[in-house]
């Protein structure tokens, strides 16, 4: 009572095998790369601090190089006086984790209002 299967019905078995093992791949590569390149939670809190850091140095006029340290996050704060005219800063703030791994690296140009 040996039953004989077509040679057709195993080769269609190979073949959406092999397709089902190309889109799985696919799949994992899509997902990895979404992983890898999406902004995590902390990132975005570096990001909202920095933005609160710059405004703070603008608003309290406070164009000293500094460090700080929030919710396990190190920043610091950097304030160079630019060539291109007497009253233009950079201010540099870098975010980092406990690490030391920087997560964000901003610059923003700030000219000193005439008093």
């Amino acid at each position: 009572m040996s039953v004989q299967l077509p040679a057709a019905s195993l080769i269609e078995v190979i073949i959406a095998m092999v397709i089902s093992s190309v889109f799985f791949g696919l799949g994992t590569m899509v997902y990895l790369q979404i992983l890898s390149s999406s902004l995590s939670p902390q990132k975005l809190r570096a990001d909202r601090w920095a933005t609160a850091l710059i405004q703070k140095t603008r608003e309290e006029r406070s164009y000293l190089d500094q460090q700080f340290a929030e919710n396990g996050l190190l920043a610091e704060k950097k304030v160079t006086l630019r060539e291109e005219g007497k009253d233009l800063y950079q201010v540099e703030i870098s975010i980092a984790d406990s690490t030391h791994t920087v997560l964000i690296h901003r610059k923003q140009l700030m000219q000193l209002p005439p008093e």
